[in-house]
């Protein structure tokens, strides 16, 4: 019998993660409930915009109660992705679970990209019990902006997105930007 020992190292594609197939995973047993959309001011410079997208699992796909928060945000330079990561980075700690009545943890704040031109972050949050839309209004959201320092410009419910009709055929053409697209995106999802 031959003695073969694993060394624990994968070759060819089974080492390449495909971030994409994650998202689509981890979409695919999640539930969206809204986004909202932000600015993030910068001294001297202009405001940077983005979004966060806010899932939970759906049911019967988990046994934890958690929300699933997904930021991403235009970032021109490195110096812009600084400045993002730096306010996402309040909400880690104690600060947010502190702040939101309900929370039992929050996961630490991961970015998902390296690209320079935006800055994609997920963080999850575990909850003592089931959530409606009046925690999400009046506890949630408002923690978030108070402690990363957004300015909220608008909050769009799931429901009230999946409503909007199609743009017209002679709209203008796609969005130049990766936030502009993602936005579009969860307006138009069926």
């Amino acid at each position: 019998m031959e003695n073969t020992k694993d060394t624990g190292t994968r070759q060819g594609s089974e080492s390449v993660i495909d971030l994409r197939q994650e998202l689509i995973d981890l979409y695919a047993g999640e539930q969206m409930l809204a986004f909202f959309e932000f600015t993030l001011e910068r001294f001297g410079n202009e405001a940077l915009s983005g979004l966060c997208r806010i899932a939970q699992p759906k049911p019967h796909s988990s046994t934890l109660r958690y929300l699933s928060l997904i930021f991403l945000v235009d970032t021109p330079d490195s110096a812009t992705r600084l400045v993002v990561q730096k306010a996402l980075a309040r909400l880690e700690g104690s600060a947010l679970k502190t702040a939101v009545p309900g929370m039992t943890d929050g996961a630490i704040i991961s970015s998902l990209s390296s690209s320079t031109e935006n800055y994609i972050a997920q963080t999850d949050l575990l909850l003592e019990s089931a959530v409606n839309k009046a925690f999400i209004t009046t506890q949630l959201i408002p923690a978030i902006a108070r402690i990363a320092q957004l300015h909220l410009t608008h909050v769009e419910w799931w429901e009230e997105s999946r409503s909007l009709a199609a743009p017209p055929a002679d709209a203008p053409s796609p969005p130049s930007s990766l936030l502009a697209t993602v936005r579009d995106w969860f307006r138009r999802m069926p």
